[in-house]
């Protein structure tokens, strides 16, 4: 065979055909986000999951309730005592004094378990509307980083409060006489209403009212309001309206203002921690420490 017989395949060079020549669809790079378990618990907290007008039923809802709940509770407290004055003075001839005594006996008997059916009703409320929404524990505060550091920062605050309270008020029952006046028939009111409990017993009470009272106002309705208006200013400052408005039931005026104040701190330490556990320690202790003063003034 001779070399003009041979036989050679053609080559051919493969020329790159872009995408856009080809007509193929480009693929872009896609950022996909990361969600950590911090930001996951914030989303939770501040209930990004949820609606707003769903924040505004189940607030509707909550307050509803607690207000039924206090007009059965002050109208069945109300007849109980009114009962027990009518029985004191018709079963035997005390003086008036003697019946007034014993009614404020009956009240003072039944302030704890008037407390502890609004804490159940309350929280079981609260654990419905939660379980039914499918939001979690975080979504009403109960989720916790740190319980040590929570818990440690809820002690500490106390002094804080105390300080913050006592600068507030000093100059206030100084210089107007009709508040300090206030003030000291806002002890008398307390200390003719709290129980003579032991030292042990005014803790444990101090533990319920500082649990249901952060779980209602700071767990609850402050992340509803600030999901509902959008804005943890207005969130702050209606959450803190609903916290003064049942206190100013059986306290003076000028005690309101501590009472505003005991209000911002803790919804301060929830909205720093995402968390109820500071608001309920520092709560509790303050408390406590108030029933510890009455307890002495009683004994005395």
């Amino acid at each position: 065979m001779t070399n003009q017989d041979s036989f050679e395949p053609p080559t051919h060079v493969a020329t790159p055909v872009s995408a856009n020549e080809a007509n193929l669809p480009v693929a872009r790079p896609v950022t996909v986000p990361v969600v950590t378990p911090d930001g996951l618990e914030r989303s939770l907290f501040r209930l990004e999951r949820s609606s707003a007008k769903s924040a505004w039923i189940d607030t509707g809802i909550l307050i509803l309730c607690l207000v039924t709940l206090e007009v059965v509770i002050s109208s069945a407290a109300f007849l109980g005592t009114g009962i027990g004055r009518v029985t004191a003075s018709v079963q035997s001839n005390l003086p008036a004094s003697q019946i007034a005594d014993f009614q404020g006996e009956v009240t003072r008997t039944l302030l704890v378990p008037m407390v502890l059916l609004r804490a159940a009703v309350a929280c079981a409320i609260i654990w419905m509307m939660v379980t039914l929404r499918k939001q979690g524990r975080v979504s009403v505060g109960l989720g916790c980083r740190n319980w040590l550091l929570d818990v440690g920062i809820g002690i500490l605050a106390l002094p804080v409060v105390y300080g913050v309270i006592y600068m507030v008020m000093l100059p206030l029952v100084m210089f107007v006489p009709a508040l300090r006046e206030q003030a000291g028939e806002n002890i008398s009111r307390i200390t003719s209403v709290v129980p003579k409990l032991p030292l042990i017993g005014f803790f444990l009470f101090a533990c319920v009212v500082g649990l249901y009272e952060e779980l209602i106002f700071r767990g609850f309705l402050l992340t509803r309001l600030r999901r509902g208006t959008n804005s943890w200013t207005a969130a702050v400052i209606l959450s803190s309206i609903l916290f003064i408005v049942p206190h100013a039931m059986d306290q003076t005026m000028v005690m309101l203002v501590p009472v505003g104040i005991l209000s911002l701190s803790f919804t301060a330490l929830t909205i720093w921690r995402r968390s109820i556990i500071p608001g309920i320690v520092t709560h509790l202790l303050f408390d406590f420490s108030q029933f510890v003063l009455i307890y002495f003034i009683i004994k005395a």
